[in-house]
């Protein structure tokens, strides 16, 4: 639908394609690297408020040969998508499989996944990831710290990973195992914290010259007391961090067992600024019953404490992880709520998980898990993903970010109201057009306008849509789909 005829249908404000006023010569590209955190938003270095929709990538990265993707064409579908972050897994044992022995190819590898997906406009978020300690641990059913890491009491397991591991949730919280080695972890046990922070400076000095990298995510899903453990390591964290990269924005996490949404963080606020909470959050009922019974309940109370603790740290939200199962019965509807309350927050998020290697049999690639958004043939899969419009840079105060599904006929209308800053450039909406013709596509997409001065277009690609304006004030743009007969929008 490039080429699309603008319509004027008697609805508020003034709807146009190249209107003369506003600037619209800025690229795509404009907005700059890094961002940084500024009270509860991330901002870019012209001013603009910027949210976060993304994917962590890849489910079978966490287990050899330590692949994210089957080929870097596999990232060539994410700005489609509405993507403009990446949470991109790293993992310790792929990197330092003995003590001081370094892999520099498992690097190279991270490295141009990070400045390929830089070059599509996608920002990057580098996790260090790891799930019940270590392959190692738990029946070899974790991953993450390499099998040298464990203390000298713990038995090494054999890795599996496979279908035997499928309950590896419940494994963890019962296994001493695994939390004798965190213990022995955060105790700094034969020196491996000390090590952890090496890996993190590395990496640190080794990102800080590659723009799409925002930032780092210490540790996935920790173990340890919320009080004294996890705020000592991620001060540490910091120090090691910012000595090397002194714009990084640093992730935080709570305990892995605040990811059910049942139990509020006990983080306090840490000393250091610049950095964003970034919680999980799995509905027992969807991930283990494979079923989203309609109720809010369980996800109004996660986002409830999600709500408190931000406040309480003065932090943007960063939903690091959210999904569900392929199998799951209203999966859609779950992440439409997910996504709901995403937008009353202005907050930011990724989706676990996209796996271009998914298959019918191994599934994600670890321990039988099927949360990936695509199948075997990099194909979305009905319920679990499917583009969304949200505002992805908002040129002075966000006021409102709303998104109805009104009806299968005329699917989206968005919503997007802010304080308008001239100085801060232009408001950018994913709002594909294609997302606005209906089923079938006898729909045109609608553009209102409300706010002195403001004027909106598509860019080429028929994903952006650019709002500027050169005149300061409250602004409003809607989307919506629209029946055309003559001059009439029904």
């Amino acid at each position: 639908m490039n080429g699309l005829a603008w319509l004027l249908a008697g609805c508020v404000g003034l709807v146009a394609s190249g209107l003369a006023g506003p600037n619209f010569a800025e690229p795509a590209s404009a907005q700059a690297a890094p961002l940084r955190v500024v009270g509860r938003d991330f901002v870019d270095a012209q001013g603009g408020v910027v949210i976060l929709r993304g994917v962590n990538l890849a489910g079978e990265s966490k287990v050899p040969p330590f692949r994210h993707v089957r080929s870097l064409a596999d990232l060539d579908p994410l700005p489609g998508w509405g993507v403009n972050v990446v949470r991109l897994l790293f993992n310790w044992e792929a990197y330092e499989p003995s003590p001081g022995s370094y892999e520099p190819a498992y690097l190279a590898h991270v490295t141009q996944l990070a400045d390929e997906l830089w070059k599509r406009g996608i920002y990057v978020l580098v996790d260090i990831h790891q799930d019940a300690f270590s392959r190692f641990n738990i029946s070899g059913c974790g991953d993450g710290f390499p099998r040298w890491a464990l203390p000298s009491d713990v038995r090494p397991q054999t890795p599996d990973n496979g279908a035997a591991c499928s309950n590896w949730g419940l494994r963890m919280i019962f296994d001493a195992e695994m939390h004798r080695s965190f213990a022995a972890f955060h105790g700094n046990k034969n020196g491996v914290r000390d090590r952890y922070l090496q890996i993190l400076s590395r990496l640190a000095h080794h990102f800080r010259s590659h723009p799409g990298v925002i930032g780092f995510d210490p540790i996935n899903e920790p173990w340890g007391d919320e009080k004294k453990d996890l705020p000592a390591l991620y001060a540490d964290a910091e120090r090691v961090i910012r000595r090397e990269f002194p714009e990084a924005i640093l992730f935080i996490e709570g305990h892995a067992l605040t990811n059910s949404g049942l139990v509020g963080s006990a983080l306090p606020r840490p000393a250091f600024s610049n950095f964003a909470y970034a919680p999980h959050y799995y509905d027992a009922g969807v991930l283990i019953g494979r079923v989203y019974s309609g109720l809010t309940l369980p996800a109004d109370t996660a986002f409830s404490f999600f709500d408190h603790k931000t406040a309480e740290l003065s932090a943007p939200l960063f939903l690091g992880e959210y999904g569900a199962p392929g199998d799951t019965r209203g999966a859609d509807s779950y992440l439409t709520l997910l996504h709901r309350h995403l937008n009353q927050r202005f907050a930011s998020g990724t989706q676990w998980n996209y796996t271009p290697g998914w298959d019918r049999s191994r599934r994600d690639g670890w321990n039988h898990e099927d949360l990936s958004i695509v199948d075997d043939a990099g194909q979305l899969r009905p319920g679990l993903f499917r583009p969304r419009p949200y505002a992805q840079r908002i040129s002075g105060v966000p006021r409102l970010l709303a998104v109805r599904e009104s009806s299968p006929i005329a699917p989206y209308i968005i919503e997007v109201a802010w304080d308008h800053d001239p100085r801060r450039g232009q408001t950018l909406l994913f709002a594909p057009q294609k997302l606005f013709s209906g089923r079938p596509p006898s729909l045109l997409p609608i553009i209102e306008v409300e706010g002195s001065g403001l004027s909106c277009r598509y860019d080429r690609d028929g994903w952006t849509l650019r709002c500027a304006s050169d005149r300061s004030g409250p602004k409003k743009v809607t989307v919506r789909s629209c029946l055309s007969l003559g001059s009439l929008c029904l």
